[in-house]
């Protein structure tokens, strides 16, 4: 009598390649949500993305947003200013240093991001739940070789862009 192989357990190219899908189609999926949320919150993508970058940091600088966001320091005070006069961020004075201006999120800003992001962030968390601090801490590893990875890939795609310039 022959019997089939047993496949309860994936290999680990099975495992690894389906990581990956997820992964890239993850990437998508966020890419679609930002769409969607940007398109109710009336804002643009870049713009997104510099108030992503001012609501991770708290304040920053212009010059930062710009450098993190990818854009010429003209495209970030343009970015900015739309995003001061919907009224998402303030331009506040350095406490250390009053010649400089720095960059922050309103609360109106934090608002709208509960508003559409909040459910995600809950879900998220709960979701976290389910797994001991163990496995919490090797998908932590995960999550931040990945991020390593995707800055390592981000400098080499610059350096290749400003070669062709």
């Amino acid at each position: 009598m022959s019997r089939e192989p047993a496949h309860d357990q994936p290999t680990r190219e099975e495992l690894a390649r389906r990581i990956g899908e997820l992964v890239r189609s993850g990437q998508t999926l966020t890419d679609a949500i930002d769409d969607l949320a940007c398109a109710i919150g009336g804002i643009n993508r870049s713009d997104a993305r510099c108030l992503d970058l001012a609501m991770q940091r708290g304040r920053v600088t212009a010059g930062e947003v710009a450098r993190a966001a990818g854009l010429t320091s003209g495209g970030a005070t343009a970015a900015l200013d739309r995003l001061e006069r919907a009224g998402l961020v303030r331009r506040v004075p350095d406490p250390s240093d009053r010649r400089r201006v720095l960059i922050e999120p309103t609360q109106r800003a934090y608002d709208g991001a509960e508003e559409l992001y909040g459910q995600l962030a809950r879900d998220g968390a709960a979701m976290f739940e389910r797994y001991s601090d163990e496995e919490l801490a090797t998908i932590l590893d995960f999550v931040e070789r990945g991020y390593a990875l995707q800055e390592a890939q981000l400098e080499r795609l610059r350096q290749r862009r400003d070669a062709g310039r």
